[in-house]
């Protein structure tokens, strides 16, 4: 298997869709109808990437004191435990700041606005030979100047409070998570918000091709059973025909691991939302079920023991975990959870829902018992 690295060229990128999972799907060639001259040739089954729709099977949602108003809109939740609370009271804390902030903003734009048209209209009103009809133009061109100068210095210093808010409901959101998620079962954590993960990590996966751009955030380092593990949220681009393209979107864990054997990728199918990886045609095909793909040579089925194979099954992708990539190298493993903006998105204007968050921890811990199958295959 050969590296797929790219080099990423320094050029400025809006950063503002990092982490938005649009992605358009491409326009599927139309096939030629084979003439009786020409047969048509013998191809290879096409591997279905996305798994069955199975109305029937619904995962279970965690039973909580949803609360809603008159008109049907959910208002409140009874969280379970004090760290998704804390989450929900900093989320209202930072909401309550911004649309304070926003109000006075206006209210500043409405009386400068007021101030100009007051200093254009009145003037005309007065005798022809007053004073400050004479001078209406350099009045009016003052006031102008005046109000935009003090309009864009209360935009500066209300952006400036604003992010100051936000980036402490950013930190507060995320140690909570960390918290209610790993609990005791991990130490030795370093890390914030605003750590970044090195985009080298997500390349050197082999999990998606020709890598331009990778946006992340809470990169987090932390000792779990004896591995060191990093963990992230990020997103990767590509360069698409005309703007960038997203590749994935979720959750990466990395740590170490004992396989000595050739590189393999087990690729869990997901939804229509599902972003699979995009080096698949660098491997053989070794297994493909209902819901689960292998990739890599004969010698990989050895590291499918009856232990990792059990810990795989627990995992269930749905409508929060669109996915599960995870490559194995020698020496390193890649787990990369994709996941839906209902748990990637933090909320602002809305409620805090923790059902996502609930979930992310469950899969965690799936993670975490799938590394000890792996430790001790």
């Amino acid at each position: 298997m050969i590296d797929v690295e790219k080099k990423v060229e320094n050029e400025e990128v809006d950063e503002e869709s990092e982490f938005a999972d649009e992605v358009k799907e491409e326009e599927k060639p139309v096939e030629e109808t084979p003439t009786e001259e020409a047969p048509a040739e013998e191809k290879e089954p096409v591997v279905e990437m996305q798994k069955e729709e199975e109305p029937a099977e619904v995962e279970e949602e965690p039973s909580l004191d949803v609360q809603k108003d008159e008109k049907g809109t959910v208002v409140g939740f009874g969280y379970p435990e004090d760290s998704l609370k804390k989450i929900e009271e900093g989320r209202g804390a930072f909401y309550k700041e911004y649309r304070k902030s926003n109000m006075i903003k206006w209210v500043i734009t409405f009386v400068v606005i007021a101030i100009v048209l007051a200093v254009w209209i009145v003037p005309g009103q007065l005798p022809e030979d007053n004073y400050f009809r004479v001078y209406q133009l350099p009045f009016t061109i003052g006031a102008l100047v005046v109000a935009l100068g003090g309009l864009w210095l209360s935009s500066f210093f209300f952006k400036k409070s604003t992010d100051s808010s936000m980036k402490k409901y950013f930190h507060n959101y995320y140690e909570c998570t960390d918290s209610y998620v790993f609990g005791d079962k991990i130490y030795n954590k370093e890390g914030n918000v605003d750590c970044k993960l090195d985009q080298q990590v997500l390349i050197d996966s082999n999990l998606y091709a020709d890598i331009y751009k990778v946006g992340s955030r809470n990169c987090i380092n932390f000792d779990y059973a004896g591995q060191h593990c990093v963990f992230s949220d990020c997103a990767a681009q590509i360069r698409g025909q005309k703007a960038l393209q997203t590749v994935f979107v979720g959750k990466l864990l990395v740590t170490d691991n004992n396989w000595e054997g050739d590189d393999m990728i087990i690729y869990l199918k997901g939804n229509k939302r599902a972003l699979p990886p995009t080096t698949l045609n660098y491997y053989e095909l070794l297994e493909d079920s209902k819901y689960m793909v292998v990739y890599g040579s004969i010698t990989c089925k050895k590291f499918l023991t009856k232990k990792v194979r059990d810990a795989l099954a627990q995992f269930k992708t749905n409508n929060t975990l669109v996915d599960l990539a995870i490559s194995i190298r020698g020496g390193k493993t890649y787990i990369a959870m994709g996941y839906e903006d209902n748990l990637m998105i933090l909320p602002m204007d809305k409620v805090f829902d923790p059902r996502p968050t609930m979930q992310f921890k469950k899969d965690t811990e799936k993670v975490f018992a799938l590394l000890d199958a792996i430790a001790n295959r």
